[in-house]
């Protein structure tokens, strides 16, 4: 039906405007994602970063608390609005992107891709930045 159709051609990523090679795509996405285990791989690498950030929480108490997410993607709090937007700019220093989020959040929401690795770069990264506000 024309009322539901984009003004822009392929401006939505999805089966509906009956693009065919868009649902190929997709096909053969679901079908790595599923072959690699990228889900499941990212609930352990979600785990794993939400412990190191519960690491980081505990021993700066006073600046960083409520670590939460689901798989890979994860969220904390830091003490207020200045503190996680000096943190961010911190962060951006060390090549890392992460996203502002409410009004005293971080959340960082990786690829289906990102590892163990990434996670302690990003842990680590973030543990330097928060040293200078002590």
């Amino acid at each position: 039906r024309e009322e539901y159709r984009s003004a822009v051609a392929d401006r939505l990523y999805n089966g509906f405007n009956g693009d065919a090679v868009n649902l190929l795509q997709l096909n053969k996405i679901s079908q790595i994602i599923s072959q690699q285990g990228l889900l499941k791989r990212s609930d352990l690498v979600g785990d794993f970063l939400r412990n190191n950030l519960d690491s980081i929480a505990s021993s700066n108490g006073d600046l960083v608390s409520n670590v939460r997410g689901t798989g890979s993607l994860t969220a904390f709090s830091l003490k207020d609005q200045k503190t996680r937007d000096a943190t961010l700019g911190a962060l951006k220093q060390y090549g890392i992107y992460a996203h502002a989020s409410g009004a005293d959040s971080i959340r960082v929401r990786p690829s289906l891709t990102f590892s163990e690795h990434h996670a302690t770069v990003f842990s680590d990264r973030l543990d330097q930045s928060l040293k200078t506000f002590k």
